[in-house]
Formats: structure tokens, C-alpha cells, sequence
């Protein structure tokens, strides 16, 4: 895989602006962190950062790297150790006011326990390293302990090589804001950045949330027209030279106020809900729809469906030739109580009522959308958060 790509950098294009504009609004006003999603005491981050850790470490016998960013010697010349382990290296590509790339640099052991000095670099580079192109979320990411903040686009920033290689790649709900024929050099830049072993982590949502989620039928359609399906991020990582490629769906069930679910709506906390898409009247109309549509109810269930998508870079020496499957594929089941946020962080989730899950030795076949079984069920309530916004919250996913 070469990596001679282009040092001209091209201005961001009208919809970046756009969406830049949007977020810089919304970040200014606090709407963005008091939002269930983006709430560092919702739970939800926390959520997100342990199904990240999972899906990026190899699976035993499977056919990922041997080689892992995460807890082993990935870059052990280059990165200081903790607890006798080499510390990676994370970029959070589109990362916001920083805050979701401090919880899973955490959670990943990359940055030391809350209460310790504020370790940002070693020598002149930085462990984590938060980029976005909004000026407002950047000046936010600053303030956040252990987080070094830059301010460039996705697309601008992958083609940068002054960048020192990183170990982990996180792209969070980032990628439906290129264009598709964007993509390719995206992940082409990022393959280019990353140490050999690393893993590309991408984040985001299916094309259509379904008739079920919470929003009016007229922003259901804009997300549809603007979502792009998953098989297309996963052709652009395979493309790139990535392998071991795989796609997970998983859902985050949660109950949340119906005041505090429409005030989130009127805030325009996603950038489907622009101003770019409603005027403030048709926004309006829109949340009185969602009242009718749940007038006898004083709370909203909530079913977030997400997509990890994850690519590894071959370790250096290795062959090349993409050795893996995509597709859904079952989550590994752990069981018992899991502490999936670091040390001091609000929103710890334990899981409970697990389902035994059926017996599927020399079964090859994936648990998923094309199943003939119905996938088991694992629920996780929140304990220990303050935050008022969700009464209760619930983890389905595959196990």
C-alpha cells in the first residue's frame, strides 16, 4: 500500500461549512453536552466506549492481526508504558468538544486514571489527539484533561503527513458528512497514518432509523437522504487496504422524558435537524407531531442502533490479503457485572437478566439480521448516574 498521496489540501466544502456552522451554534448554546447522547454522565459514552474496545481487540482464533493497539506491544519503541505495557496512540478524527475521546482513552488505558496528572504528550507528541473542524468544539476539546485538540476537517486532516502515526483511529459519527466519493481517500489517508497493526474504528448510524425512532417523518426523510448504507463505508475501508473488516450492528435501548426528548428536538441536536433542512416554524411542526404521536405517554423509549465498523492495518512483516469476513457477527458474552467506564466517571452499567444464549458450537453462521433465531437478550441499567434526562435505559444487543 502506497502512501503517496497529496499534501494539497482543498477547502472544506459548502455542506461541511454548513454543518460546522450548525454544531459552533448548538455547542455555544450547551445544547450539545446536555444532549442524552453526547452527556458524558448519561451513560451512553460510556456504552459506546466499551463496544469500541471490544470489536477493535482480535477475537481468540479469529482471523484479525495478532497484533493490537490495545494493551500490547504495538509502537513499544515509540510510546511510554503503563503498568509495564506500551501506552497507544488515539486520534478521534471529527471528535467534537473532546469529551467522548477522554472517555474511551480512559477506558483504552491510554490516559491514567481520573486524579492523575494531565498526561498530554510524549516528548512532542501527543497520546490523544481530538480533531475537528469546528472552531467552537475545539476550544472546548482543549479544556479537556489528557486531550491535545486540533482543528482540521476528516478528509483534510488524513492527508496530513506531519501527523505522527497513531495506533487507533476513531471515526464517530463523522462519515455521512463526505460526500461517498470521498471516502476512498479518506480511509486511504488514514491507512497511511496509522502504525502497522493499527485499527480504524468507524462509528455511525444505518441509512434508515426506522418509523420507531422518535423524530418527525420529515427528518426521518432527510436522514435517509443523507445516511449513506454501511456496505459503503465497508467497500471504502476494504478498498484503502484494510483487513479483517467487519461490520457489527448493536442497540442501546433507553426511556427518557418526553419534555426532555422534545426540548433535545427544538435544540436541533443533530445536524439533520438544521436550519439548513427546517426553518424554525417547520421545526415546530415537526415536534407537534411528535406530541400527538405520544400524547399519553410521559416518557420516550428510545432504540439507537449503532454500526462499528473496524479495519486493521497489517503488523509490519505481515502478509497482505484480506483474510477476514464481513457481515453482523454475535458479540463475545462476558457476562456478569462489567465496569465499562473508567475510574470516577458516572454512568458505570451493569448487566443483568442475561438470557443464556443458545449453544452454537461448530455453528459458523453469523447471530444477526439474516438468523432464523431471534438474538438473546442482554439488558444493562444505568446505576450511579446523575443525570435527570434518563429515567431508564436498557443494553439489547447480540451476545
Amino acid at each position: 500500500m502506497s502512501c503517496h498521496i497529496g499534501m494539497l489540501l482543498r477547502p472544506a466544502p459548502a455542506e461541511l461549512a454548513a454543518t460546522c456552522k450548525h454544531y459552533e451554534s448548538v455547542a455555544a448554546g450547551g445544547a450539545y453536552e446536555s444532549a442524552v447522547f453526547y452527556c458524558p454522565e448519561s451513560g451512553f459514552m460510556s456504552w459506546v466506549a466499551a463496544r469500541c474496545l471490544t470489536h477493535i481487540r482480535p477475537s481468540e482464533g479469529g482471523a484479525t492481526p495478532k497484533q493490537c493497539p490495545v494493551s500490547t506491544t504495538a509502537g513499544a519503541d515509540t510510546v511510554p508504558k503503563r503498568n509495564g505495557r506500551p501506552r497507544s496512540r488515539l486520534v478521534d478524527i471529527g471528535g467534537g468538544t473532546g469529551s467522548f475521546t477522554a472517555v474511551l482513552a480512559h477506558a483504552a488505558g491510554i490516559l491514567p486514571g481520573v486524579g492523575a496528572n494531565d498526561v498530554r504528550h510524549h516528548g512532542d507528541e501527543p497520546l490523544v489527539l481530538c480533531v475537528d473542524p469546528c472552531p467552537e468544539m475545539v476550544q472546548r476539546a482543549r479544556s479537556v484533561k489528557g486531550v491535545t485538540a486540533l482543528q482540521d476537517n476528516a478528509l483534510s486532516f488524513s492527508q496530513r503527513r506531519d501527523i505522527k502515526r497513531y495506533d487507533i483511529a476513531l471515526l464517530k459519527e463523522v462519515v455521512h458528512h463526505l460526500p461517498a466519493a470521498d471516502l476512498d481517500q479518506l480511509y486511504a489517508g488514514i491507512w497511511c497514518q496509522l502504525s502497522p497493526g493499527g485499527v480504524v474504528c468507524t462509528v455511525t448510524r444505518p441509512h434508515n432509523l426506522g418509523r420507531d425512532f422518535p423524530l418527525f417523518a420529515a427528518c426521518r426523510e432527510i436522514w435517509r437522504d443523507n445516511q449513506g448504507e454501511a456496505a459503503v463505508y465497508e467497500s471504502a475501508v476494504r478498498r484503502a487496504g484494510f483487513v479483517a473488516v467487519k461490520t457489527h450492528e448493536e442497540t442501546f435501548e433507553f426511556r427518557v422524558s418526553k419534555v426532555t426528548w422534545l426540548d433535545m428536538v427544538r435544540s436541533r441536536f443533530w445536524s439533520t435537524l438544521s436550519t439548513e433542512h427546517f426553518t424554525n416554524e417547520e421545526l415546530e411542526v415537526g415536534v407537534e407531531e411528535l406530541e400527538r404521536r405520544f400524547a399519553h405517554h410521559d416518557e420516550i423509549v428510545v432504540r439507537d442502533k449503532l454500526i462499528f465498523l473496524v479495519g486493521h492495518k497489517l503488523p509490519s512483516g505481515s502478509g497482505s490479503g484480506d483474510t477476514g469476513t464481513s457481515g453482523r457477527v454475535s458479540t463475545p458474552n462476558r457476562g456478569g457485572e462489567t465496569d465499562i467506564a473508567p475510574q470516577g466517571f458516572r454512568g458505570v452499567l451493569t448487566r443483568i437478566d442475561q438470557q443464556k444464549p443458545p449453544d452454537t458450537s461448530g455453528d459458523t453462521r453469523h447471530v444477526g439480521a439474516d438468523s432464523d433465531t431471534p438474538p438473546p437478550e442482554t439488558r444493562v441499567l444505568m446505576q450511579g448516574c446523575n443525570s435527570k434526562q434518563v429515567t431508564r435505559c436498557c443494553w439489547r444487543a447480540f451476545v
